[in-house]
């Protein structure tokens, strides 16, 4: 039922509107109000408020403290009395005024606007001696509550919050009450004489839009509470570069250093250069930038190390067309031990060309420079395996034995003329602790040996050949079992030849008891190989000669080597020779009264040769048992007794028989038999082979005898001066 009457009325009085009284309502100008009574528009009388009308102001980044003013209107044309700021963001500075005391936060702390105030009563406090400490972004002052003046709580805030929060006295003296809690804004407005200002003052380095809600006062009250746009303009910031210190560089090594800096407009760095570049540093690697990270390479100069602290270089960035101001770069340089380096050299000898001698070359190692070490106190020693092996290369002696000496002496064998080749060695500069190069090849020895041509030669001693001797009285040759001894040399190829005892070539191979042919350059070739010694007497034994060769390679000969020829002795044929006597054969002149007896072989020609009844000769000198085989020609036989014929009760009497046990006195004491039973009888009734007498003449001038019915035994010779040891023998 409300509601209707509520709705009955509210149409009734708009019916009782007319247009035209509407319209002249609606016309009122501005601080007018139609009346109702009179029906027109009459001044408005009621209170009017202030309402500002700056809601935008800009600033440039970095800017200082700058002061705005705020447009206001006041419908009853009052002047505002004050401007009050009820809340604001950051960006902007910090700022608080009370008390006589202006409080603005340092513009680097962005948070300014959160800080608050409190200043607490404390009894204990003595005026002047006031205590002011920051807890996160709440100031508290602990003073005197109506006692500590405006000074005594300014000087306390800047004594402990120094670069934090600073404090000015705008009005000295000012008794200072409590506070709890006070917030801090992003400036201050202020109305003087009804003229409003903002003063503002940007967080260094900021750009960007904050904003200040705030309101106006006058005596009618408080306006509406308008926002400011605070626009604070980008300003593109040169970077700022805060140097580099701490760095730890190495002697000898190219380091990488990051320079430091930033950029509030969070611009990349796309250059950079350095300068003032300290003497005893070079660069390794240009200046420059990539995607906002800046370097440059810096090496100590060779062996430059510094345990102190200095400076290396300044430098300066540019972003975005912008360059910093200049910083400095500082450290030090670590002292390394600096590796001794190695140094290659060659040894040159020249081949001494004797295969059994060796020489020796004097070698000087190089000397060693190594900044912390003495070159006196450089060891060496050889890298790897040694090229000593004790044949060819015989030693080193006095040097790169870890020891600190560089006199030494290669000594190499008298005919290596090896291609040239290279060993290597280390070195050490702590004392043989540590060897350099650690790894990879050390400085390179390489021996260089000329080559000469060798004399050729032959091993040492004497070679011993031997063979038998003939077991007839006519010489044998000794044909040797196998070659001489070859020579050695490095060169050339080698021929032989006979030569006397001090090397000298010779061509005659006749030596004391034989001759030498067939090898070395007796009617053969120059070799080792093919020789054949004859004794010229065929029943000599022992030593027979001694000979000497030399090799030759063309240019040069060798030493003389020896070789003996000794003949074996073997037991000779026996010999049983009836040689032609004139006086027992009919017809057999030739030999003259003594007989076919004579000292060597036969020179006459055996004329009176038959077939059944040859001629006979015995060669005393030899023991040699010749037999005609015409009436001009003559062979050795080992016994010639012919055929003999006797009649019924007949004596036969052989007295020209000569036997000989063969060989030469070394053979005497052979027993020589006579073997009665071989003899061919061809009537044993008529001949009784046990009624033949065989005498002879032994040593001591005695006749001996034995029968035939056993083979006798001849112990004995006469031994005949100048000629063989023979006997008569008579049948």
């Amino acid at each position: 039922m409300g509601k209707l009457l509520g709705f009955i009325t509210f149409f009734l009085i708009l019916a009782s509107c007319t247009p035209q009284e509407a319209k002249k309502n609606a016309q009122c100008a501005s601080q007018e109000i139609f009346d109702e009574v009179s029906r027109t528009c009459v001044a408005d009388s009621s209170p009017r408020l202030p309402i500002a009308s700056t809601t935008k102001i800009t600033i440039t980044e970095n800017d200082p403290e700058t002061t705005f003013s705020i447009n206001y209107t006041d419908g009853d044309g009052d002047a505002a009395q004050s401007c009050t700021i009820t809340s604001s963001q950051t960006g902007l500075r910090g700022m608080y005024e009370s008390q006589g005391i202006l409080y603005k936060v340092d513009t680097s702390l962005l948070t300014g606007p959160l800080f608050t105030l409190t200043l607490q009563n404390d009894v204990s406090i003595t005026p002047g001696f006031e205590v002011a400490s920051l807890s996160g972004f709440d100031i508290t002052v602990r003073m005197r509550d109506g006692i500590s003046t405006s000074q005594n709580v300014a000087a306390a805030i800047n004594s402990a919050l120094a670069g934090t929060v600073s404090a000015t006295v705008t009005q000295n003296f000012v008794f200072q009450n409590v506070e709890s809690a006070s917030q801090f804004q992003a400036g201050t407005c202020t109305c003087l004489n009804g003229a409003c200002s903002m003063t503002v003052e940007p967080v260094t380095n900021f750009d960007g839009t904050t904003r200040i809600n705030y309101f106006l006062s006058d005596n009618d009250g408080n306006g509406d509470t308008k926002t400011l746009e605070v626009v604070v303009a980008n300003l593109d910031a040169a970077p700022t570069v805060s140097g580099v210190t701490g760095v730890g560089l190495t002697e000898d090594t190219s380091s990488l250093i990051t320079l430091a800096y930033s950029d509030v407009d969070g611009d990349l760095a796309t250059s950079c250069s350095i300068s003032n570049l300290d003497t005893n540093l070079a660069l390794t690697s240009a200046c420059s930038c990539s995607s906002g990270v800046c370097r440059v390479g810096v090496q100590g100069l060779t062996n430059y190390n510094n345990a102190s602290t200095f400076t290396f270089f300044d430098y300066t960035v540019t972003a975005n067309g912008q360059t910093s101001s200049t910083a400095s770069v500082t450290g030090t340089v670590a002292a390394v031990n600096d590796i001794p380096s190695t140094v290659d050299f060659n040894v040159v000898a020249t081949e001494e060309g004797t295969n059994d001698a060796s020489y020796t070359v004097a070698v000087t190692l190089p000397t060693i420079t190594d900044i912390e070490t003495a070159s006196s106190s450089i060891r060496y020693r050889i890298q790897g395996a040694t090229p000593v092996d004790g044949t060819n290369f015989i030693s080193i002696a006095g040097c790169l034995d870890t020891t600190t000496s560089t006199a030494c002496t290669f000594t190499f064998e008298g005919e290596w003329n090896p291609s040239p080749f290279t060993f290597y060695y280390q070195v050490s500069d702590d004392g043989g602790a540590t060897w350099y190069p650690s790894s990879g090849l050390g400085g390179a020895i390489t021996v260089i040996i000329t080559s000469v041509n060798d004399v050729p030669e032959l091993s040492a001693g004497t070679y011993a050949e031997s063979g038998n001797e003939s077991n007839t009285w006519s010489p044998s040759a000794i044909t040797f079992s196998g070659s001489l001894p070859s020579g050695t040399d490095n060169d050339s190829s080698l021929t032989y030849f006979l030569s006397d005892a001090s090397g000298n070539v010779i061509t005659d191979g006749t030596g004391t008891n034989g001759v030498l042919s067939g090898c070395l350059n007796l009617n053969g070739p120059n070799s080792t190989s093919g020789c054949v010694y004859t004794p010229t007497n065929g029943n000599f034994t022992g030593l027979a000669d001694t000979y000497y060769y030399v090799a030759y390679d063309g240019a040069n000969y060798s030493n003389a080597k020896a070789f003996t020829i000794t003949v074996n002795p073997v037991s000779d044929v026996p010999i049983l020779c009836k040689y032609t006597r004139y006086d027992l054969d009919d017809g057999k002149t030739e030999c003259g009264v003594k007989g076919c007896v004579g000292d060597g072989e036969p020179l006459f020609s055996p004329t009176s040769h038959s077939t059944a009844e040859p001629v006979v000769y015995y060669d005393e000198t030899n023991g040699n048992c010749y037999q005609s085989v015409s009436t001009s020609g003559w062979t050795n036989v080992a016994s010639s007794l012919g055929s003999f014929t006797i009649g019924e009760k007949e004596t036969l009497l052989i007295n020209n028989i000569i036997p000989n046990e063969g060989g030469d006195s070394t053979e005497d004491a052979e027993t020589f038999y006579v073997d009665t039973t071989s003899i061919s009888i061809t009537n044993t009734i008529l001949v009784n082979r046990d009624k033949m007498t065989f005498t002879y003449t032994n040593a001591s001038g005695t006749t001996d005898s034995f029968d035939g019915t056993a083979p006798g035994a001849i112990n004995s010779f006469t031994s005949e001066s100048g000629a063989m040891d023979d006997g008569i023998l008579s049948l």
